[in-house]
């Protein structure tokens, strides 16, 4: 099964179909009028996340838009996040984790370094809505997001790495790695 999302002849969201490749047909669609795409988000659980069509970017609530035995399901939330760089959905877990920022993105693809500054992880439990873990990231790193860790890499000659537990927020950091290399 696969959801295609289908637009009108101005280029704006209108439809989210859930298709079954084998067969071909649709078993499912949802109109979208009066929400525009924020995120597509193939990790975990694959699921996309729109926001009310409001004329200030940051305002209105979140849907996400998910699959789940075989039928198009959503939720709507409160407006919890100014712009969403990394959305994922683990239904099994119960748990949706997002970093977000206040600068503005552009890319509706997962891109946690579209932006390397004021960016914070929170994970949800999925179910309630309750924030369950919320962090700020290092500003000016490349990083990469676990379940379990965040790993960032500072742009440093010498060399600076720092692995953060996202559940505990201890830190395990390697300084120096590049001195052979100068």
């Amino acid at each position: 099964m696969v959801l295609v999302h289908s637009n009108d002849s101005l280029g704006g969201l209108q439809k989210l179909s859930l298709i079954d490749l084998s067969t071909q047909k649709v078993i499912a669609s949802e109109d979208l009028s009066g929400w525009r795409m924020e995120k597509y988000s193939k990790t975990v659980s694959p699921h996309i996340i729109l926001r009310e069509d409001r004329w200030l970017a940051d305002s209105g609530s979140l849907k996400i838009m998910y699959v789940e035995d075989g039928a198009i399901k959503s939720r709507i939330l409160t407006n919890r996040a100014h712009r969403i760089m990394i959305s994922e959905l683990d239904l099994k877990k119960d748990q949706w984790s997002i970093v977000d920022s206040s600068k503005t993105t552009i890319n509706m693809f997962n891109d946690i370094d579209e932006v390397k500054e004021n960016r914070s992880f929170v994970r949800y439990n999925f179910a309630s809505g309750v924030a369950i873990k919320s962090m700020a990231l290092p500003a000016g790193a490349q990083l990469q997001l676990g379940q379990a860790f965040a790993f960032a890499l500072f742009p440093t000659k010498l060399g600076r790495a720092v692995r953060y537990d996202l559940t505990t927020e201890e830190t395990k950091e390697a300084r120096f790695f590049n001195l052979g290399s100068l």
